[in-house]
């Protein structure tokens, strides 16, 4: 990271397996202007390139088990600081799930990440149970079974949740909104939240650090696409046009 190049923030977002982590993540990322790593996902995606890690990784996701902090927080070290040029502000759910990885994770990142705070999901137990054996018959997911969320749902309260009150105990912020309802008003309590923090608005350094970034042959067409629709959330609309048009141009020069 770069002198002048601001630091990543993230956001944790924590909650039981089931309550509505994923789905929270994507209607924040759809709205606002963040990254979203799922730990589950990054894990998972070893998992498929068939390394070493990947399988003992698989070993622990099968078990319903935690995968060790230091393999986590590699993986998520890593996906963090190969987007932080382009976009430095993420959402990362599933991460830390104990005072382990609340341990590793400050031993490793130091002051390289400003950590804003818990987004905690909070949801009943027989909520998220129900959730996981809908989402189990289509799926296709080893741990979305009964069996073993009893097991993951014995961790979480026995060592996600400890973590979470240390935390705070610790001073740092936790922001306990209620995943019980619909995914609507769920998706509107943290809203409120990433408001009230203001970071519904763009960076200016972030701002800064794009246009620095191989912005020349965007400007035009970027403009000509704004101008012709006329967004009410230009950053989002940015967002959709940097990953449709933006993308194939940006293909182009890497051809060159």
């Amino acid at each position: 990271m770069s002198e002048h190049q601001s630091k990543p923030k993230v956001l944790f977002v924590l909650g039981g397996p089931g309550s509505g982590k994923g789905t929270v993540c994507e209607g924040l990322v759809k709205n606002f202007h963040f990254k979203h790593f799922s730990t589950g996902d990054l894990l998972r995606e070893e998992v498929k390139k068939g390394s070493e890690l990947g399988k003992q990784i698989d070993g622990f996701i099968s078990k319903g088990e935690m995968v060790p902090g230091d393999v986590t927080v590699t993986l998520v070290k890593k996906a963090i600081f190969e987007n932080a040029a382009t976009n430095p502000l993420f959402l990362l759910d599933g991460y830390p799930r104990n005072q382990s990885n609340v341990d590793y994770w400050r031993q490793v990142m130091r002051d390289d990440v400003e950590v804003l705070g818990i987004l905690y999901l909070n949801c009943a137990e027989e909520t998220m149970k129900a959730r996981i054996l809908s989402r189990g018959q289509n799926s296709g997911r080893s741990d979305d079974n009964e069996e073993i969320f009893k097991n993951r749902i014995k961790v979480f309260f026995s060592e996600t949740v400890p973590a979470i009150e240390a935390w705070k105990r610790d001073g740092g912020k936790v922001f306990d909104i209620s995943s019980e309802s619909t995914k609507e008003e769920c998706f509107e309590e943290a809203s409120k939240v990433i408001k009230q923090m203001e970071l519904d608005r763009p960076d200016v350094s972030e701002i800064k650090q794009y246009v620095k970034a191989k912005v020349d042959p965007f400007i035009k067409p970027l403009i000509v696409f704004l101008m012709k629709n006329k967004p009410d959330n230009v950053y989002s609309s940015i967002q959709y046009w940097m990953s449709t048009e933006g993308e194939a141009i940006r293909k182009n020069l890497d051809k060159k």
